[in-house]
């Protein structure tokens, strides 16, 4: 597992206004499964982010 630290998180949240990250840091085995295991941290999926930043491992998702 790789951490990956995102910002610019665009959620997608059909005009509710819940409480989410704009910045996570998220562990998962690649880029393409970013969006994916914030959809799942999170309950929401995810239209866009930028990532910022990668390690070898991490501690799951964090705001």
């Amino acid at each position: 597992m790789k951490a990956f630290r995102v910002r610019g998180i665009v959620w997608e949240t059909g005009g509710k206004c819940p409480d989410l990250p704009a910045e996570a840091t998220v562990e998962c085995e690649s880029k393409e499964d970013i969006a994916g295991a914030l959809s799942d941290a999170y309950g929401w999926l995810v239209s866009d982010f930028t990532v910022v930043g990668r390690s070898s491992s991490g501690r799951g998702p964090s705001a």
